[in-house]
């Protein structure tokens, strides 16, 4: 079997884990630059794909440029799906965090999804989600597949010491952490103004990654305003340096207003870390109250209230963090390269993809009913 992974995410460790597992079983994965050269490497002989696994959907736009690319990729999956190409969806996101034309992505989402053979969700509540949104009919299976671990992905050889040291903190210090790009919904701003209020002269914040645009920039330096015990370092972190950040926090903070599967929860768990995240989307499937301290991203004040429980808990905090890295383990690449291929055979065959004995499920537990076999109409 030959598939196509589109977008690429460079520099995450996603793909790259599950090409590899997928390939372990005989799959062959391209990752061609675009859906565009895809299709002209089809149409030539150049390259042929039996399957096609989308992990995002373009945003739309008005412009002309953003209008033509938008209906360029959806013309090219109808040409793919006559030449009797297959689809896959991974849903990582409900819909573009930035988008401003929604419904219009919404309605084409709905239009498009009976073509599309297989739909792969990392929880429970995700699935609840996007049936909900696509009303997906009964007989149109969604698979419930885990995020895997990242575990092993990033070196991870400094001592938490030594990481601190590189910050200037000390072992008195609690240290949040915010990691990964900067982006409106991700909720920085109000992380901040829940931080700031915090008299604890020993507490410590450290904002890193890449602003998405200058304007979420701007208003993250404002609200810091002079704030010492906040340390903002925008721009790329390399994958070397992750393990500096992790090694030296205490708490992993997750502040988004809305989410739907977390990437960066999984990071932290794979480091070992507790987490201060929000009670949305499926990162109640991913994270739970052992090891996490959750917020309601719609109640004002809760995540204030939540860092101050952070504060207050912190004799809990290496339980938490072994938990959690724990719980991360059972995702293994190997189990969620055989599940993803069973979706893809199901494709095919037109039966329902069922997990090999001993599958793991969200939970990290043998399970042999929620893992590539969960069916749109229930469990």
């Amino acid at each position: 079997m030959r598939v196509a992974f589109f977008p690429i995410w460079q520099g995450n460790p996603y793909h790259t884990e599950l090409e590899k597992a997928l390939r372990s079983l005989g799959i062959k994965v391209l990752c061609p630059h675009d859906l565009k050269a895809l299709c002209r490497d089809y149409r030539g002989g150049v390259e042929k794909v039996d399957l096609v696994h989308i992990h995002a959907l373009p945003q739309f736009g008005w412009s002309s440029i953003a209008l033509r690319g938008y209906i360029g990729f959806c013309l090219r999956l109808v040409w793919l799906r006559i030449m009797g190409v297959k689809l896959v969806l991974t849903m990582h996101n409900l819909e573009n965090h930035e988008s401003r034309n929604r419904w219009i992505e919404n309605l084409v989402v709905r239009c498009f999804a009976p073509q599309i053979g297989g739909i792969i969700v990392h929880g429970k509540s995700a699935k609840q989600l996007v049936e909900a949104r696509w009303r997906r009919r009964k007989g149109n299976l969604i698979h419930i597949i885990p995020h895997g671990h990242y575990i092993g992905s990033y070196k991870n050889e400094i001592s938490g010491e030594a990481a601190r040291m590189h910050f200037g903190f000390n072992a008195s210090n609690l240290v949040f952490l915010f990691l990964g790009q900067i982006r409106p919904y991700k909720g920085v701003v109000e992380l901040v103004n829940a931080f700031r209020p915090r008299t604890e002269q020993n507490v410590r914040l450290i904002i890193a990654g890449k602003s998405i645009n200058q304007e979420i920039y701007q208003e993250v330096a404002h609200s810091i305003d002079g704030d010492d015990r906040i340390r903002f370092l925008p721009g790329h972190v390399p994958d070397d340096d992750i393990q500096l950040y992790m090694n030296a926090c205490d708490v992993v903070v997750l502040p988004y207003r809305r989410i739907l599967t977390s990437g960066a929860a999984v990071l932290a768990m794979s480091f070992g870390k507790p987490c201060i995240a929000p009670r949305a989307g499926c990162v109640t499937d991913m994270l739970d109250e052992k090891g996490t301290i959750f917020f309601d991203p719609t109640l004002s004040g809760d995540l204030e209230r939540a860092l101050q429980k952070a504060i207050d808990s912190r004799q809990r905090f290496r339980d938490m963090g072994l938990h959690n890295l724990r719980r991360a383990a059972g995702w293994d690449w190997e189990s969620i390269g055989r599940a993803t291929g069973a979706v893809y055979r199901r494709c095919f065959s037109g039966l329902p993809a069922r997990p090999a004995a001993g599958e793991l499920s969200q939970t990290g537990l043998p399970n042999h009913g929620d893992v590539a076999n969960t069916g749109a109409s229930g469990e």
